[in-house]
């Protein structure tokens, strides 16, 4: 079983509901879909080990499932290796190995 929700947004005008459908125009309305179906083998970014992401990085770590892929970066790689050495992963990139060290922000946001 499978349920989605779609959700239409508009920067130019406000879109309302008129028999089911909502209106706006295709150029100004982006659309995305959520669903509840989990993703196979999905991939989870990570930006900024510091005092306070280190244990939120931990815990998502925790919380998602092993085959999914936890990609981090942060400036400081004396916290990327702590992070990975108190995992007890292999960092070794390839997916569902558990983490991945990205070499800069912007790997992160291309590969989550």
């Amino acid at each position: 079983m499978r349920a989605a929700i779609s959700v239409r947004f508009s920067t130019s005008k406000l879109c309302l509901p008129r028999n089911g459908r909502l209106t706006g125009s295709p150029s100004s309305t982006a659309r995305r879909s959520f669903s509840t179906t989990p993703a196979a083998l999905a991939t989870w970014g990570f930006i900024g080990l510091g005092r306070m992401g280190f244990p939120m990085a931990q815990n998502l770590r925790a919380k998602i499932p092993g085959s999914d892929t936890l990609v981090i970066f942060d400036q400081d790689q004396e916290a990327i290796r702590k992070f990975v050495e108190e995992l007890g992963t292999a960092a070794t990139g390839a997916k569902g190995t558990g983490v991945e060290i990205a070499n800069c922000s912007r790997d992160v946001a291309e590969k989550s």
